[in-house]
Order: structure tokens, then sequence, then C-alpha cells
């Protein structure tokens, strides 16, 4: 995991997205066989649609302290929006 590339992404998508409201998403997808963690920073207009959205992490078969590690992280992150 590297938390640079990933606070990168995250001041990008956050400056490209100033008009509208911002949050972390924490999610768990199974994909045919495999189930992934994962972690989005979601943009939403006022009544609430997703206009943009991106992938910030990604965990394959993640354990249940794997999915705590992504919502401790989607924490922090999401004190950075305010």
């Amino acid at each position: 995991m590297d938390l640079e590339k990933l606070l990168q992404e995250f001041e990008k998508f956050k400056s490209e997205n100033t008009d509208h409201a911002l949050d972390i998403v924490v999610e768990q997808v199974k994909d045919l066989d495999d189930i992934f963690g994962e972690m989005y920073i979601m943009a939403y207009d006022e009544e609430g649609n997703v206009v943009n959205d991106t992938l910030l992490l990604t965990i394959e078969d993640p354990a249940k302290e794997d999915m705590k590690l992504l919502r401790g992280i989607a924490d922090a992150l999401r004190a950075r929006l305010k």
C-alpha cells in the first residue's frame, strides 16, 4: 500500500470536485470468484447522486482486520475533507 500515492489521488480528486459534497466509501465487493475490499472517494450533487468517483485502494480477499484497516483509513481521510 503506497500511502503517499493514495494521498496524492485524494488531494487531486478533492481539488477537482470543490463544488460537490465528498465522502469516503468502503465496501466489500464480490466479483465472480473473488472478494475485494475497496475504498472510494465519491462526489455527490445536491440531490445526492454520484457525479464522480475514484478507487483509492483495493485489497483482494480481505480479512476482517483488513476491512477494519480500510475503515480506519477512510475515517482519517474523512477528517481531511472538512
